[in-house]
This record gives C-alpha cells, structure tokens and sequence, in this order.
C-alpha cells in the first residue's frame, strides 16, 4: 500500500451534473481551439439540453476558462481499475469493445472500486485508446449487424441453421444479443415472402385475364360456327322436295337423349365419312331393332378403318356417345361386346386376315380411354373396363396413359400365346401373324420379350413338324444368334436328340459360327457340350414342355367366353374343361419336371361327361324338411333389404327363428336363411336400432349355422368387425363375462367356428343332404363322375394314395384333393401353415357338410376355400404378384355374393383358380 505522505490531498467533491457537463464540453472546447464565440454557443445548447442551472454553468464557464486543471495522481482505487481493466481487454482477440462491456465496465467502476460514473468511464476511455481498440456504440452495433443479415438474406424467404449461426456469433461479437439478431432475420425473410406472394398474385391475376379472353374468343367462334350449321341445315331441310324421306340426305331429327357432344360427332361423320350419310340416321331411330342395327354398323365399319386415322376418330366420338347416352342398357351390353369380339381370337386357332392385330390395338386404345373418360357415368365406365380387363388378361390399370399402355402390353403378351398354342396347325400363317404381331406392338414389346417369343415359337414348330425346319428358316436364323444368348438353350433338344439329322447339322453350324465356338468338331452333340460349357449349363437336356402347356392354358384363359346367356349343356361342358385345366396346371405347379406328361394329358383332353340329347334344363333345389320353413323364409326374405328392412320384422324373425330352435326343430343346412339374419344382425343402423336387436338373438345363440355364417360375413369388406364382436357378446349376455371388442378378426373368426362347430356336433347329424335333383332321363351321375374324375386325379397329382373307386359326389373328390393339397404346400414350404387361411382351413372343410343345402353347395365352397389358400400361397411364392392374386380373391368373392346361379359360380371359381395357377408360372 502507497504510504499515506504520499497521496495527494482529496479536492472537494463536485455536483454530478457540473461534472457530466464538464466532460461533455471538454470535446468542444478542443475542438473550437478555446472559449470562442462558436464554442461558447455550442456550450448554450448543452446546458439547455441538460436543463443546468444558471448558477452551474457560471461555474463551469469559469474552470473551463481557468484552462485544464492540475495533473494529479490517480488514487489507488483508480490505478486498479486501470490495471483490471488493461489486463481484461488485453484478452480479448476482437479489436472492437462493444457498448455492453463499456457499460459492465463502468458498472463495476463504480460498484467494486467505488468510482463515480464519469471518472470510470474516463479510466475505460485511457484503456481503449491505450490498447488501440475501437470503441463501438450501442446503435453502431445493430446497424452494422442488421445490414450484414440483410446482404445475407437477400431475396430468401429463409435461411439454413448455419448461416443462422453465423449470423448470431457476429452479433456476439458486436454485443448485439441473440434475440435481436433472429428477430431481425425472421423480419427480412417476411418481407421477402410478402413480396413474393404480392408477385405471384399479380402474375395469377394476368394468366387469368389471358385465360379468360381466349375462353371467350373460341366460345364465340364456336357460337357462330354452330348458328352456321344449323341454318345450312334448316336451309337444305327447307329445300327438300315435298314427300321426299328427310333422312336420304342425311338430316333428322337427332332424339331427346343425345347430348351436344354426341349431336355434334353424328353431325361431322355425315359430314366427313363416306357412306355414313345413308346409315347413319338409323342412330336416331325411335325403332331399336334398327338403332342397334345402326350400332353394330358403327363397329363393323371402325373395325376396317386401321389405315384412315380421321375416320377412325370421327367414328369413335359417335360411339362414345352411343355406351355413354343410350338408355337400353342390354342394347349398350351387346354393342360392348361386339366392340370386344372385334379384338379377341379364336379359340381353336389363329386368327384370321392380315389387320386383326392392328385392329384388336385400336380397339384396346378405343375402350381404355372410354374408362378414362370423366365425363361419362361411373357405372358405363366400369362395366367397359370389366370387359377390357376380361379381353387382355389385366389385374389392375392406372388412369391416362400408363394405364393404356398396361391394357396394350398385356393385350400383346396374351395374343403372343395365343399364337404360340396354335401355332403349330398352319406355320406358315403363324409366323405371318408373329410378324404382325410384333410389329404392331413395337411400342410395348421390348427386344428381349420379342427374342422370347420368336425362340418359343420356333421351337413350337419345331416339335410339331420337324422334318419342314426350311420353311422356318428365317425363324431359326434369328433363333441362334449371339444376342439371344439367354433363350438359346431351349434348341439344344433338337441337336441333342435330333429328330431330323440336316435339322440338327444346321443348327450347330449356325451355333457354332455365331458363338465362336472353340470345338474343332463340327458333329451336332459336340457343339452342343461346347455351348453347353460356354454358356455355363448343366449336362442335362433343356425341356420346355412346361414352357409349351403354360402357353396352352394362357391362351384359354385369354379366349375364356362368357357363360352369360349359354345353354345348361355348353356350360356343363365348361365346367368340366376348367376343372381339367387346373389340374394341368396343378401338375405344373407340383411337379414340373412331368412336362412330357403334362403335354399328354393337355392333348387327351377333359373326360367326356354328357350323352347326346341330354336335357338343358334348369335343376332344381331339394325341398324342405322341415314344417316351418317356408314360413320363417317368408319372415327372412322381409329383412334381406337392408335399406329398407324395419327392427320391427327382425324382431318377429328372430322370435320365429327361436321358436323353432327352441322345439329343436334346428335348422340345420338352411345356409340361405342363417346368411340372411347373419347380413342382417351386422348391417348399419342407429345405436338405439342395434340395441334392440341385439336384446332379442338370444334365442338365436343355438343356431349353429348362424354362428358359421357370421365367421364367413367376416371376410366380407362390408362387414365391421367390431359389430360382429357386439353380436357374438349379445349371445352369451348374462353368463359370460366377455371383452368381445378387444378381440383381432381372427381371434373372432375362431372363436365363432369353433363354437358353431361344438354346436354342430352335439346336435343330431341331419339326414345326408340332396344331391341337385334332375329328370329320371340323365340325372347328375354323368356331370359327378366327370367332376369327379377330374378331382380325383388332382388328388393324385398331389400325392394322394388311390382309392380303387370314387365316390358318388364330386364335392368328396375336391375336398380330399383340397385337403392333399394343404398337406403338399404346407410340406413344401412350411411356411404356410402359419398364414390366416392356412391356419383355418381344417375348420372351414369340416363346416361345410354342415353349411351348404346340397352337393353342389359344398363343391363351391370348397372351391372358395382353395382360392382363398391359393392367394395366399401366390403370396408367398411370388411376392411380386401378391396384389394382383389379391385382386383375384376379392373380385371373386364379389361376384360370388351377386350370383344365384350354381353353375356360373363353379365356372367362376375355376376360372379364378385357372387364373391364380396362371401367376405361378
């Protein structure tokens, strides 16, 4: 410590106020160089602005003018501020101090070293200019921060987390704090979106203006177009001879139901088409035999215009009009498959003529953007893409012009097998068609696709006539060269086991030269080994009849007709066909390497079933049992319409129903009856409605059927499940304390068949059920055995042990194939059994003696269970087609619900089938 001798003697402490003008006016007076006039006016206006008393600044005036005071030493508390301070802002790397750290400084000054505010903040002034930093103020800081945020922004509407970072530790540096530095980027990045907002508004605002005069001009334009029209025909109507037909010339008067779109199109076809002025009018004909007359011209002529594009376009717009407006929905029915047969094969051979190709293209474009097309009505649009999706084999399609393109690619792809199964009867005209073929679908057809069909139709040739290879000359040519590496192989059959020796010589000549072969040999079986190990291939020889029967089942499913309007006896026929199919290609599936057989088996055919003058008429259900029956079906068929079906009438059924089942009269077998009340008891209704119902089935709780046939409604994608949980708690209300809704729909699927087959089992087993009677004269027994032939040799493909005999009913021949179908698939690939269907298939083939009414009942619902088990194993086998197996399953399971008819629903089912084989090849 300085010794007190040495410190200088303490001056009276002045008033705060004469100091803070002092220290303001000192800049002044240095600057004026003295108390001149100009200084003295300047130090006016400070102590105004400061509001000094008069008396102060008298007393100011007079230090300033006795000149500078005394130097006197700093005390000790000011030399260590100083220190404090040079030893602080020596630290610091930054050149600029901040109004922040002058004002923490200054604080603790005045806190710490217990230093007035204008002497500390004179010590920090010495300091800064000591150590030639540079002062900055408050306002000096934000501005410099504010306009570095805004040359950083610039026209952003925002900025990346590190240049926000950046932006913040300069404010750091500049003592501007963090808050402030993001309010000021949030506020620039605002005023940028609000200007791009005001300039795309004003830009939206000009393209509409423009859009709208444009509308206007062409609506003009085609205002007076129109107006032109209809005078020149008025004009030339006017003119007619009097008695004169006004339709000769091609004017009529156009009928209520057409719209303006479809007046104008029949309007420029008699205008622009040759010949449509003389059957044109037939469109407008009150007389609908001769407006569908006119219709079936309309295809018929669209179908020959393939080289007259305008034509063609002006035709289409008329028929568009045509399955858009005409009222007679059979009539649109008919001129929709007309439209179709223009594009489907024969079914017996190659189609006919040197356009049909190119016509059956046209057609695909005509009726997929028909679907396009949102104008027209939903149902209209649908039914057409039924049909499309029938004609070229396709699961699902895009809208616009992806899906165009599916329609055509798998358009293509079936017509190719198509022609490869038929390929053989007439070569010659076969390879012509392969070259229309692929010509005409350049567009969908990739080289690798056409290098396919063009090696498995030379070898088609090849199987069926050997000894002609010359006239396929050209065919093999292309066949063996090196850029069909990958399907080459599939030739080597007829080198290695020549059937026609020049035959096989070709070939390795060719093979040879092509794929510069090392052998020195030119012997056929030489070069084959020699390809062989080029190629890398096993010893064994290429075959490729499954190849050959895969093409042969596409192509019946491709040429696959509607049984819609056929007679009893061509849809027995069908039946038996499809059922032979799937077991073709059931052996495929399990066994492929038995194409050889499988082949075979193709060319013998389906067994024959019906003698000649069978009678084509309808079958008829078994009658009744049961006394009551007919009058609970009565009380049923009230509630089966759901829209309109009162709780009222269920009430009363369900009553009836309990009645009987309370007498155990059980309605065993009455599917129809118990799927009704099932459809009824999960339908839409008001929770005070579903209350009511659900207090009275009680006494329905013993009904096994029901029990089963709500387990079935689950699958339906109308069902809730969560009301078939409510139904199921209702019937063990009062003795069983049951969280139904916490329940997955599978938990709920088995419990429910479970417990409708406890039911079943304890009840008495009903007397064996009706077969579906028929006259003395033919009876079923042929149609059976037929069915039954064919199920029985499924099994056996399968792996099934023979019986020695078969039963008198199909449905016991499916169902065992059924079930030796789950042992294979479940042995072939274990994990199967782990799959929702798999898991209750035991379950659902031990309902069905229980469930369906008669024989052919239980044959559909075996079927149905095969489906099911199929989609799930094209699942797991093909991951890539699981959607469209899916589609497969519910488009199936749709039209089921909406067909009476037993018959169509087996020649559904195995189409379906046919089908879901079809994605496993």
């Amino acid at each position: 410590m300085t010794p007190p001798s040495e410190e200088q003697p303490q001056l009276p402490k002045r008033d705060s106020r004469l100091e803070k003008f002092l220290h303001r006016a000192a800049p002044v007076i240095a600057a004026e160089r003295g108390m001149t006039s100009a200084a003295s006016m300047k130090l006016q206006a400070i102590a105004d602005e400061m509001q000094l008393p008069r008396e102060l600044f008298e007393q100011a005036i007079s230090v300033l003018q006795q000149g500078p005071p005394q130097v006197r030493r700093p005390n000790r508390y000011e030399r260590a501020f100083q220190a404090y301070l040079e030893k602080e802002l020596s630290k610091r790397s930054s050149e600029i101090v901040t109004h922040d750290v002058e004002q923490k400084a200054v604080k603790l000054g005045e806190t710490k070293y217990q230093l007035d505010v204008p002497r500390a903040r004179d010590i920090f002034s010495q300091v800064v200019k000591q150590l030639g930093k540079r002062r900055i103020s408050a306002t000096e800081a934000e501005r410099h921060v504010e306009t570095t945020v805004r040359e950083v922004v610039q026209d952003a509407v925002w900025v990346d987390i590190d240049t926000r970072q950046r932006l913040i530790v300069l404010g750091d540096e500049w003592g501007v704090s963090k808050e402030h530095v993001a309010s000021t980027i949030e506020l620039y990045c605002r005023l940028n979106r609000e200007k791009q907002r005001a300039d795309q508004r004003r830009t939206n605002l000009m393209v509409a203006m423009v859009g709208l005069t444009v509308i206007l001009v062409v609506t003009g334009v085609l205002i007076v177009t129109y107006r032109r029209i209809l005078d020149s025909r008025n004009n030339s109507t006017a003119e007619g001879p009097s008695g004169e037909d006004p339709r000769r010339d091609g004017t009529f008067a156009p009928p209520p139901w057409w719209d303006e779109p479809m007046r104008l199109a029949v309007g420029n076809a008699i205008a622009r088409v040759s010949g449509f002025r003389d059957w044109g009018p037939g469109l407008a004909s009150s007389d609908e035999v001769e407006r569908e007359q006119a219709y079936q011209r309309v295809v018929t002529t669209l179908g020959n215009t393939a080289n007259s594009p305008e034509t063609r376009t002006r035709l289409q717009a008329v028929l568009y009009g045509v399955l858009a407006n005409e009222p007679n929905q059979a009539m649109v029915d008919r001129t929709i498959r007309l439209i179709v047969d223009q594009a489907r094969p024969p079914r017996d051979g190659l189609p006919s003529g040197d356009s049909f190709y190119r016509r059956g293209w046209n057609t695909i474009e005509l009726l997929a953007e028909f679907t396009a097309t949102e104008d027209y009505a939903i149902a209209r649009r649908e039914e057409v893409r039924i049909e499309l999706g029938n004609l070229t084999g396709t699961l699902a399609a895009s809208e616009g012009p992806d899906g165009l393109r599916q329609y055509q690619a798998d358009y293509m792809r079936a017509m190719a097998e198509q022609l490869l199964a038929h390929a053989s009867r007439n070569p010659a005209v076969a390879m012509q068609r392969f070259d229309e073929l692929t010509t005409v679908g350049r567009e969908v057809i990739d080289e690798e696709q056409r290098r396919l069909w063009l090696t498995e139709l030379s070898v088609e040739l090849l199987r069926s006539s050997a000894a002609d290879w010359r006239r396929y000359r050209s065919l093999l040519d292309s066949a063996t060269l090196r850029s069909n590496e990958e399907h080459v192989p599939a030739l080597l059959e007829f080198i290695e086991i020549p059937q026609e020796p020049e035959l096989a010589k070709y070939l390795a000549e060719r093979l040879k030269e092509n794929f510069r072969l090392t052998t020195t040999s030119s012997a056929p079986d030489e070069v084959a080994m020699a390809l062989r190990q080029q190629l890398g291939l096993s010893a064994a020889v290429v075959d490729r009849a499954p190849s050959f029967v895969w093409n042969q089942l596409g192509s019946k499913v491709t040429s696959a007709t509607p049984v819609a309007g056929s007679s009893r006896e061509q849809k027995l026929t069908r039946l038996v066909e499809l059922s032979f199919l799937n077991t073709i290609a059931t052996r495929l599936v399990v066994a492929p390497a038995e194409g050889s057989q499988a082949v075979q088996a193709m060319n013998a055919g389906p067994p024959e079933f019906l003698p000649p003058g069978v009678d084509s008429s309808e079958s008829t259900d078994a009658s009744d049992d049961v006394d009551d029956v007919g009058s609970i079906r009565r009380l049923v068929d009230r509630i089966e319409d759901l829209e309109h079906a009162s709780v009222a009438s269920a009430l009363a059924t369900f009553r009836a129903i309990g009645d009987t089942l309370t007498e155990n009269r059980l309605l065993i077998g009455r599917r129809d009856l118990a799927l009704s009340v099932a459809r009824f008891l999960v339908g839409q209704r008001d929770a005070a409605e579903q209350r009511r119902v659900l207090s009275a089935v009680t006494e329905m709780r013993r009904w096994p059927d029901l029990y089963l046939c709500l387990a079935d409604e689950l699958d339906s994608p109308r069902t809730r499940p969560e009301l078939t949980a409510e139904v199921y708690r209702a019937f063990h209300a009062g003795d069983l304390e049951l969280n139904a809704n916490s329940l997955t729909v599978d938990e709920l699927r088995r419990l429910l068949l479970t417990e409708g087959l406890e039911l079943l089992e304890a009840s008495t087993r009903a007397t064996p059920r009706p077969i579906v009677t028929a006259t003395p004269e033919d009876g079923p027994q042929p149609l059976f055995r037929a069915l039954g032939s064919v199920y029985d040799v499924r099994r056996l493909t399968l792996g099934g042990a023979p019986t020695g005999s078969l039963s008198d009913y199909p449905s016991q021949e499916l169902t065992a194939a059924l079930r030796q179908w789950i042992v294979w698939s479940t042995t072939n690939d274990p994990g199967a059994s782990g799959l929702p269907h798999y898991q209750d298939a035991e379950r659902n083939l031990h309902a069905l003696s229980y469930l369906a009414a008669d024989e052919v009942q239980v044959t559909i619902a075996a079927q149905r269970v095969w489906i099911q088990l199929l989609v799930d194993w094209v699942s797991l086998k093909r991951p890539d087609e699981t959607a469209n197996a899916k589609r497969l399953g519910s488009d199936y399971e749709t039209r089921s619900q909406s067909t009476d008819n037993a018959l169509d629903q087996l020649i559904d089912g195995e189409l379906t089938m046919l089908r879901l084989w079809m994605l496993m090849r």
